[in-house]
């Protein structure tokens, strides 16, 4: 109330902590709906919202279709583990006990509910702002599981993060030319081709798109 009343219109998102029930955004939206009207703004504020539980994992695909004002869903590994019964007192670190990414599946079910409401899937913090490995090791997983971003509570992990999900300058190329080769093999009525020994079709299509996007929105090809 006191953000919508006192700065409405001149913030974007309203970051939303442990969301466990879809409920909870439904009280959200509609009480931001109120508080825009009567404030008298023709703009509506978005909403990010953090999965920090076992609950709020399991509520996950409900609570993104509660409103439209959802631009992300944001993963809480440290309350998130608390949650579910995992023993760590660094949030967001790498394990190195665990054989492999340790939160894969959640991450998995983030980036596809956030997929099917065309928002963004958000990892977040690496409690070590000193440790730097750490961090890029952590980004680099989410990146390569799909998500399009990751929190950092340090300025010295903002850097970190863009080179982990900002294109190389070498991989906007060829995403670049890989459009090229498949808008010309479409409008010879071919759906799938060959480029570089690989074949191509309408997916390989819309991933170079992504990431010809993402460098875009870097600076790169400007």
């Amino acid at each position: 109330v006191e953000l919508v009343l006192g700065a409405g219109g001149r913030f974007d998102c309203l970051v939303v902590p442990k969301v466990d029930h879809p409920g909870q955004l439904w009280f959200l939206e509609h009480l931001l709906g109120q508080l825009e009207l009567e404030v008298g703004l023709d703009v509506r504020h978005g909403v990010e919202a953090q999965i920090e539980s076992g609950a709020g994992a399991v509520a996950m695909d409900a609570t993104a279709r509660v409103t439209d004002r959802i631009e992300s869903l944001t993963f809480g590994p440290g309350d998130y583990a608390a949650s579910v019964g995992v023993a760590q007192t660094g949030i967001g670190m790498p394990e190195p006990d665990y054989p492999g990414f340790q939160w894969a599946a959640i991450v998995a079910r983030i980036v596809d509910a956030a997929a099917a409401v065309g928002a963004d899937a958000i990892d977040g913090p690496c409690s070590d702002i000193a440790d730097r490995d750490a961090f890029v090791t952590m980004a680099t997983r989410a990146k390569l599981s799909g998500m399009d971003g990751k929190w950092c509570i340090h300025p010295s992990q903002v850097e970190l993060a863009n080179e982990v999900f900002t294109p190389t300058p070498g991989q906007f190329a060829d995403a670049l030319e890989l459009l090229d080769v498949h808008r010309g093999h479409t409008a010879e009525g071919r759906g799938a081709a060959r480029h570089r020994g690989h074949m191509i079709d309408e997916a390989s299509r819309r991933m170079a798109e992504k990431l010809v996007t993402r460098g875009r929105a870097a600076g790169l090809g400007s």
